[in-house]
Parts: C-alpha cells; sequence; structure tokens
C-alpha cells in the first residue's frame, strides 16, 4: 500500500472496520433489551371496543337529544356528535374509569370550556361547550359516574340552547389541535342512558302513545331499569322527555284521554 494516498489508506482502513462489526453482530445475534429479552416491534391494535355498558353521559332525567350525527354544521362539516341538552348547570359524567387527559377551562374556540376523558377502554370521549369543568386538572383519574362538567353553552354554542357536545373518539385521536376519528354516540347513549337498544332480544318495555301538544307522542317504559322517555310517532330518534319509577308518566295535557284507562 506505498503507493496510496493517505485519504484512500483511511476509507480502507473504516471499510474494513464497518464489515468487523457486522460480522460480529450477526455472531451475537439481538442486543437484549434491558429486561434481558430481545426488543420486539409493537404492534398497531386499531380503534378500542365502545364499551356495552356505561353510565349516561348527562344526567338522564333532565336530558333531551336527537339522532343528530352528520347534521350540518358552521365548523368542520357535519356534526361529529351527539349534542346532549339540559338546563345550564346539569351535571355531566364520566361514561367509564378513566383518565382526564386534557380539559379546556376558557370559553374560547370553538368547544368552549370542554374535557377530554380517556377511558380504561381505550375510547376518548369528548365533552364540550360546558359552563364550566368539575375536573381542572389533566391526569386526574375519575371512576364512571363521576362529575366531570356541568352543561353550557360556550365557545361557538354561545346564545344557543344550553347542551353538551358528547364525542366519541375509539382511536383517541383528538385534541385540542383537531382530528378524530368519530363514532357516532346516538345508539350508545341511549343504550347507555335508557336500557338495552330497543327492539333487541333483550329489552323489555312497554309503550304508551298520546297526544302532545297536537302531535303523537310515544312514551316508552323500560321494564329492566325502570327508565322511561318519550318520542314523537314521526320523530322516534328525538328524545323529548325521561323519567323514571316504572310507571308511565301523567300527561302534559289535562283533559286528553290515557290510552291505557
Amino acid at each position: 500500500m506505498a503507493g496510496l494516498t493517505h485519504k484512500t489508506k483511511l476509507l480502507a482502513a473504516t471499510l474494513a472496520l464497518t464489515a468487523s462489526i457486522a460480522f460480529v453482530a450477526t455472531a451475537i445475534g439481538p442486543v437484549p433489551s434491558a429486561a434481558g429479552q430481545s426488543p420486539e416491534v409493537a404492534e398497531e391494535t386499531g380503534p378500542a371496543t365502545i364499551p356495552e355498558k356505561g353510565r349516561c353521559p348527562v344526567e338522564w332525567s333532565a336530558l333531551r337529544f336527537s339522532h343528530d350525527w352528520g347534521d350540518p354544521r358552521s365548523v368542520g362539516g357535519g356534526h361529529k356528535g351527539t349534542d346532549l341538552f339540559a338546563e345550564e348547570g346539569t351535571t355531566a359524567y364520566a361514561v367509564e374509569n378513566g383518565i382526564v387527559t386534557q380539559v379546556r377551562n376558557t370559553p374560547s374556540g370553538a368547544g368552549g370550556i370542554s374535557v377530554w376523558l380517556l377511558g380504561d377502554s381505550g375510547v376518548q370521549y369528548y365533552y364540550s361547550h360546558n359552563s364550566a369543568n368539575a375536573v381542572t386538572e389533566p391526569g386526574t383519574r375519575v371512576a364512571a359516574g363521576d362529575v366531570v362538567a356541568y352543561v353550557g353553552a360556550s365557545g361557538n354554542a354561545a346564545g344557543g340552547s344550553t347542551h353538551v357536545h358528547f364525542g366519541i373518539d375509539p382511536e383517541a385521536s383528538y385534541g385540542p389541535q383537531g382530528g378524530g376519528a368519530w363514532a357516532d354516540p346516538f345508539s350508545h347513549v341511549r343504550r347507555w342512558c335508557f336500557g338495552a337498544e330497543p327492539d333487541s332480544a333483550n329489552w323489555l318495555a312497554i309503550r304508551r302513545f298520546e297526544t302532545r301538544n297536537g302531535e303523537t307522542a310515544i312514551t316508552t317504559l323500560d321494564l329492566v331499569t325502570g327508565h322511561w322517555y318519550i318520542t314523537r310517532e314521526d320523530a322516534p330518534d328525538e328524545v323529548f322527555g325521561a323519567g323514571a319509577g316504572y310507571e308511565f308518566p301523567p300527561s302534559t295535557e289535562p283533559g286528553q284521554p290515557d290510552p291505557q284507562a
């Protein structure tokens, strides 16, 4: 190698060293982790499964809601949640055990005062337009049924009907900067608040038809939970009254005949 330049000699030495390291690595195999195990590539698990059972996200006896998924909205296109209407200050609850991962305690932004709850199932829940948050610090551990917020009209709901926008994100991908792989909450809210899904095999209920405000209304009484809710015959996905007691509520229009009499 007498005729080689200094730079050429340095390159040859580097290549030789690289080949030696590769040979040793191949002979030894993967380097064990700190726990003494070979490192593994994490698998993608995909969206979490929304729980079959859960706490009604807003005090159900004061609740009104409809199947408004996909309805036009001024921000973000179609509606990506279910609006749960109730009087201002009505309590909103954790639907399952989990950790409050983020909060917004000011009324600014489209969602206004908001709470993000990551359930133990891996599903994230979003409560927005709140009048106030009961949980104000991220990292707070909550149990199903714990109060997390109060119904309001903050953010771009200011001046409108008080409600909680309730969103379900099975991929837990939504945050203050946007995102979210949303799922339609309506059937889950109706099941969590009023019992099993209507017409399913494990549902036991009776219905009463009557006239309310000039329209045919249907009161459905769940015989398992004792919860009842009222819908209109021409709008079965709109709940405008609810309560409990294992008996039908009185008619709101005195003088109307009781169909059950």
